[in-house]
């Protein structure tokens, strides 16, 4: 049997301090596009991790279907419900809609708990390419 150790880590790096008078705006907003009747919380979680992290303000971008459930994960996110399909997946008709809050975000997560089908791959490469 292999011999397992134990080390206790103290000197891990740490986020710089914020100054007193910066607004959360000063630390970029992330939007995460993600989600699907079923898996409402892999995009929360991401947000979860996005505001940890240092992220000033979290988008979260999600099916119509789920958005109450994402939502309910934190108060600190603003939520967008999108078009969905009739298996609570994002549909085309939620391209427009994700084209303005790509425009205004810093970073663009894009799929925890999307889930699969022929419009989410059309919408993804769409958001790769800028299309």
């Amino acid at each position: 049997m292999a011999e397992t150790s134990c080390r206790i880590v103290s000197d891990l790096p740490k986020l710089p301090v914020r100054p007193r008078d910066a607004h959360k705006g000063n630390f970029g907003l992330i939007l995460i596009i993600g989600g699907s009747v079923g898996m409402a919380g892999a995009p929360a979680l991401a947000g979860l991790g996005a505001l940890r992290s240092g992220a000033g303000l979290v988008r979260v971008a999600v099916p119509a279907p789920c958005w109450t459930i994402t939502a309910s994960f934190d108060p600190s996110y603003m939520c967008i419900p999108l078009p969905a399909d009739r298996n609570g997946r994002l549909s085309l008709d939620a391209k427009a809609a994700l084209a303005e809050a790509v425009a205004s975000a810093t970073w663009v997560v894009v799929g925890p708990g999307l889930g699969r089908s022929a419009a989410i791959d059309q919408i993804t490469a769409d958001l790769y390419t800028g299309a």
